[in-house]
């Protein structure tokens, strides 16, 4: 069975820019609920080593999950938040 070659991830991809962003390259890592944050809607230190791992292997971007900027619309118990309190 001859096996099909549908691309490769070259060792340096090109360089992206976005304005006057330059990311070292133009692979980006999609969002994806990982429920890493405190029930108060912090980042925890396992959420932060998980992004930094993925960087350090090559991710050029990364889209993080999605985050409420107000509390009732939060999705779940360990849902990110970014929010103001008094």
């Amino acid at each position: 069975m001859e096996r099909r070659q549908y691309g490769s991830i070259e060792k340096n991809p090109r360089t992206g820019l976005i304005k006057n962003l330059r990311l070292k390259n133009r692979i980006a890592m999609a969002p994806a609920e990982r429920c890493y944050a405190t029930m108060d809607g912090f980042m925890t230190q396992r959420y932060i080593d998980y992004l930094v791992e993925r960087a350090k292997n090559g991710v050029g971007m990364i889209y993080v999950e999605s985050t409420y900027v107000d509390p009732p619309a939060r999705e779940g118990f360990s849902s990110s938040g970014f929010t103001m309190t008094s």
